[in-house]
């Protein structure tokens, strides 16, 4: 049996529905604390665990957890791990993340996969390893395919939008040096209250709007904007969304972009130089069938090599590697 252990109630839920696969959900308990739930979540895994079962973890660090209870609780179960995700900060909460994705992926009981080979080789640099991962791309959601009653006509914008990672004092510097564009930004709440008095006025920023309202105004513009700021896995959701309406994305070139986003279907730059943003937008502006071209080689790709169909069949594929 196949336990599909959820973080959330909500994340991957097509996942045991497209399973050939025996096997069931497990959902952990919400705590008022993020920590207690991945724990609780763990530990109602490993409880309901038989000898022979495994257990997929949809959030990696829960199936650490998952791990270090089976250690505790002489309980040996084959885990997997879906995508690694370290971020590299110099904090000591990092630093303990790092000590424990180190001894997990020497386990024998647990398994991983990474997003990218270029991923794989900054985790392998960074904790001291040589251990070949499993690649399973991030899934693009049949939900990302819009309904052609919701397209809008492009409004000449450049939207940049997201949670994590993003380098707004860059795009800030960016709508300031090209004041002949509109801008939409839709932040977090700390990284608005930190730059609404710096914004330019040719930027319109929204801070936490509706889902249908982070993609109505994606969808609108022209042009989208994903200056990211780690290595690790960043806006991916974001950069499917986009390749959704077909729209031409620009994103930093890092170990996991790179295994999206190639020239052929968009446009990574090799750092967040504000300058050198201005002038690729330019050259969207300037040359729209060609933007177009690469957005929609990117949304052939996604469809075609990420689809959910394709995401449950490859995890399907690397439990049977390790389960006889």
């Amino acid at each position: 049996m196949i336990l599909i252990l959820h973080d959330t109630p909500e994340g991957y839920p097509f996942v045991a529905e497209r399973m050939t696969m025996p096997c069931r959900k497990v959902y952990s308990p919400q705590k008022n604390r993020k920590y207690f739930t991945w724990l609780a979540g763990a530990w109602k895994a490993m409880r309901q665990s038989r000898k022979g079962d495994v257990i997929v973890s949809l959030y990696d660090f829960q199936g650490i957890l998952c791990l270090l209870i089976g250690y505790l609780t002489f309980r040996r179960r084959h885990i997997l791990g879906i995508n690694l995700l370290l971020k590299d900060k110099p904090t000591a909460k990092n630093r303990l993340a790092s000590t424990l994705y180190r001894h997990a992926v020497r386990s024998p009981w647990f398994h991983t996969t990474v997003t990218s080979k270029a991923y794989q080789q900054w985790f392998n640099r960074k904790l001291g390893l040589d251990i070949d991962y499993p690649l399973l791309r991030d899934v693009y959601y049949d939900s990302y395919e819009p309904d052609p009653a919701m397209l809008r006509e492009c409004d000449g914008s450049v939207f940049c939008g997201g949670r994590n990672s993003r380098d707004w004092e860059m795009m800030v510097t960016l709508a300031r040096i090209m004041p002949e564009r509109h801008f939409c930004f839709i932040m977090p709440d700390d990284r608005y209250s930190e730059f609404e008095h710096k914004m330019p006025e040719n930027v319109e920023a929204l801070h936490e709007v509706p889902m249908d309202t982070f993609v109505d105004r994606m969808s609108r513009a022209s042009v989208i904007c994903m200056p990211v700021t780690t290595d690790a896995p960043a806006g991916l959701i974001t950069m499917f969304q986009a390749a959704g309406y077909k729209k031409p994305i620009i994103s930093t070139y890092t170990v996991t972009t790179s295994e999206y986003l190639t020239p052929d279907r968009g446009y990574l730059l090799p750092s967040n130089d504000a300058e050198l943003w201005a002038s690729t937008i330019r050259d969207i502006f300037d040359d729209p069938g060609a933007a177009l071209k690469k957005a929609c080689e990117f949304h052939r790709f996604v469809t075609g090599e990420c689809n959910e169909a394709a995401y449950v069949s490859r995890i399907e594929e690397i439990i049977r590697g390790f389960v006889p």
